[in-house]
């Protein structure tokens, strides 16, 4: 699923909650946690440039994504990383696990409050992507099999 399309799936998300968390926290707050939910949710694909480097050897994906950002958001095949959507869920997944593994202390030990909030928007947020991730590729491979099904 495109970066975009996580985005604004993540806005409809966020409205879906707000009605709920308007009494636990302030607005601003919650201004501050969209922001960094939203954040977390689309570049959590960046990490698919690492897989390319490690597939090819070669960085040049990531420079054309850092000279044009916004087409690298919003159109998925304009880069053609030679990346596997296995490659990119188990990235995803070890990215969540090694937070998770980070921030256990911080729960642990009972540090500032703030922090927690943050460390469980990101995480809450990174599981949201691989949510969609996981159903959009349900959805692919459904129609894949359809087209098999009439050959």
């Amino acid at each position: 699923m495109e970066s975009f399309k996580h985005g604004g799936y993540f806005i409809l998300f966020s409205a879906l909650c707000t009605p709920f968390l308007v009494n636990i926290v302030s607005y601003q707050r919650l201004l501050m946690f969209f922001i960094i939910g939203l954040a977390s949710t689309v570049f959590i694909d960046f990490d698919h440039f690492l897989l390319e480097y490690m597939n090819t050897g070669k960085i040049s994906k990531l420079w054309d994504a850092a000279k044009q950002p916004l087409r690298t958001l919003t159109d998925p095949e304009y880069l053609e990383l030679s990346t596997t959507e296995e490659q990119r869920m188990r990235a995803h997944l070890l990215i969540i696990l090694t937070l998770t593994a980070l921030t256990v202390p911080y729960f642990v030990l009972g540090t500032i409050v703030i922090v927690k909030q943050i460390l469980t928007v990101v995480l809450v947020s990174i599981l949201f992507h691989i949510c969609l991730d996981v159903y959009s590729d349900r959805e692919e491979v459904e129609k894949f099999r359809d087209y098999l099904r009439t050959e």
